[in-house]
């Protein structure tokens, strides 16, 4: 079985700051919920077994999905004080969340890829929520994405 784990806070200013202009930070939190308004990225194994789930609130989505083309600050905190998620910057967050997929690796892992994105209001089925209930595995940050502004990202390590 692969050996996936939580990311550090080191690894994750490191490969998502190395993708978002300005960088970010991040501290730990406390874990938050994640509902249907939550952005929930799916990540397998080569052998199509979840394995991780990175979840995202509707601020960090629209503003690490903004930083990456550099759409004006302004017009993410629009969107995230509306609790809209745009096309484009949900498009522009699956790049970043793709990325983040080595956030999980170990130097004893296999390959992990983001199988999909589900955005806010989009349906999921049982086996997910049950992931999302009883994860083997789960820590939480804020991310400062650098001129943009804060929001949380969960991740989750499944059975």
């Amino acid at each position: 079985m692969a050996a996936f784990e939580l990311p550090s806070i080191e690894k994750l200013q490191t490969i998502i700051g190395g993708l978002v202009m300005g960088g970010v930070t991040a501290e730990p939190c406390d874990p938050s919920e994640i509902s249907d308004r939550t952005v929930k990225a799916i990540y397998e194994t080569d052998s199509c077994q979840s394995a991780a789930l990175c979840c995202c609130d509707i601020p960090l989505s629209n503003f690490l999905g903004a930083s990456l083309s550099m759409i004006p600050a302004g017009q993410a905190n629009e969107y995230a004080n509306s609790g809209a998620l745009p096309e484009n910057i949900k498009d522009n967050l699956t790049e970043v969340l793709n990325v983040a997929a080595n956030l999980f690796i170990t130097p004893e892992s296999k390959r992990l890829k983001l199988k999909e994105v589900l955005g806010p209001g989009d349906s999921f089925d049982e086996v997910l929520a049950g992931m999302i209930k009883s994860p083997a595995a789960q820590s939480c940050v804020t991310v400062n994405v650098c001129r943009y502004g804060s929001g949380r990202m969960s991740f989750l390590l499944t059975k």
